[in-house]
């Protein structure tokens, strides 16, 4: 089971990973090219790709750094998976119908704001184990 575990996790954190640089990438050519709306289709790969990884069960089978199993608690999962899911309707709202609404700005803000207040949750966490190093 805890190699079953590992080998979920592998596939899951490639999968994320791979759905992110796709949208990513999009998002970056889009904003060279100045179309707005293709930027939040970008926006929302990413989105997907964090929503597939918690629903693909990243949670329970997660891993820490020395390969030891560390599962997320199934609240945290919920709710980290929750906000993703708001995080990427509002991506494709943005795609669909900001710019013919002008809420553009709003749209890019919520973004701004929902994926900021997750960096920054653990920003904290990873200066400590930077200064240990």
């Amino acid at each position: 089971q805890q190699r079953q575990a590992a080998i979920t996790w592998q596939k899951c954190v490639r999968l994320k990973l791979l759905g992110q640089v796709v949208g990513l990438v999009w998002a970056a050519v889009a904003a060279s090219k100045g179309t707005p709306a293709a930027v939040f289709e970008g926006v929302s790969g990413v989105m997907a790709a964090n929503v597939g990884f918690w629903l693909a069960g990243a949670g329970g089978a997660r891993h820490d750094d020395d390969g030891n199993p560390a599962p997320v608690p199934a609240k945290l999962v919920r709710t980290i998976g929750a906000v993703d899911a708001i995080l990427l309707a509002v991506a494709l709202f943005g795609a669909r119908e900001a710019a013919r609404l002008g809420s553009a700005p709003v749209c890019s803000l919520v973004l701004a704001a929902g994926c900021g207040l997750g960096i920054m949750e653990n920003l904290p966490k990873r200066l400590k184990e930077l200064a240990g190093k």
